[in-house]
């Protein structure tokens, strides 16, 4: 119902449906804001991970190599 309230256009949308939307996308505009400091705490959040996580695929001097052999010897 939403696509086919869409298609119809703006014009033809029940009031309701008009409030609706323009909530919608206001409320996207506070969800998505993203001042600086949230960016900090966000880049931290999937960037600053620890040593022990990265010693379970990487070898003791921490390189990895994603090699392919023919065979499996």
């Amino acid at each position: 119902m939403d696509l086919i309230g869409q298609n119809l256009g703006t014009d033809r949308l029940l009031f309701s449906q008009r409030v609706r939307t323009r909530l919608g996308r206001l409320l996207r505009c506070i969800h998505q804001f993203n001042p600086a400091g949230r960016s900090r705490a966000n880049v931290a959040h999937h960037y600053d991970l620890s040593g022990q996580l990265f010693g379970l695929f990487l070898d003791r001097d921490r390189q990895y190599s994603c090699a392919y052999f023919p065979t499996g010897t």
